[in-house]
């Protein structure tokens, strides 16, 4: 969890004593989606500089509980 903690404190600029108050649900929900944007970015990022036959993946903001 603390490795979580520490992602989501950087990688989204907020204070871990904020993460610290999350469920362990909210905290991996918030985990996933910032992973999914992060991927998504890089992929896009990567398409509009020209990059071909990359893995398509999932819009971040599609529905992680399906």
């Amino acid at each position: 969890m603390s490795r979580y903690l520490s992602i989501l404190s950087v990688g989204e600029q907020k204070d871990m004593n904020i993460l610290l108050n999350y469920s362990v649900f909210q905290l991996y929900d918030e985990f996933n989606r910032f992973k999914m944007k992060e991927d998504f970015d890089i992929y896009i990022d990567c398409k509009l500089a020209g990059a071909r036959d990359l893995e398509e993946v999932k819009n971040w903001m599609d529905d992680l509980h399906s």
